[in-house]
């Protein structure tokens, strides 16, 4: 299910952002307030993390509807570090099979950069790196 979250500014009385929201999740706040992570529809059909400041900019944190492009994929349990910096979550792909990785993102770089943590305990890390290593099952470097 999609709902829209609107971004108000109360004394100003003004509309400062808008979003769809994807209800699969809880928006996950930072704890001073100044951001929100939300999961929304991409422009590929798809979901993507998507984070929506107090001041109402948003930026896409994630891009796996280019890296899936038509699979199946869920994000799950996700979880933020306590001074917000981090987002990490449960990506899970490849139907019928069920793929699962973790990853986590550092949200204060640009692009992101985080890293991809496999099931047998290998790791990549990096914006390229993890995009492989998604594609392909593998570890890369």
């Amino acid at each position: 299910m999609v709902l829209i979250i609107r971004l108000w500014d109360v004394e100003n009385e003004e509309l400062l952002a808008r979003l769809k929201y994807w209800i699969t999740n809880d928006p996950l706040w930072s704890q001073d307030g100044s951001d929100v992570l939300l999961i929304s529809p991409n422009q590929d059909k798809g979901v993507d993390w998507f984070l929506m400041t107090a001041n109402g900019v948003i930026r896409q944190v994630t891009q796996f509807g280019e890296i899936f492009q038509d699979q199946y994929y869920e994000f799950f349990t996700p979880s933020r570090s306590w001074d917000g910096r981090f987002l990490v979550f449960r990506l899970t792909y490849n139907e019928p099979d069920k793929t699962a990785k973790y990853i986590q993102l550092d949200l204060r770089t640009s692009p992101f950069e985080g890293n991809c943590i496999f099931s047998h305990g290998e790791t990549t890390s990096g914006s390229v790196g993890m995009k492989l290593a998604m594609k392909s099952g593998r570890k890369t470097t």
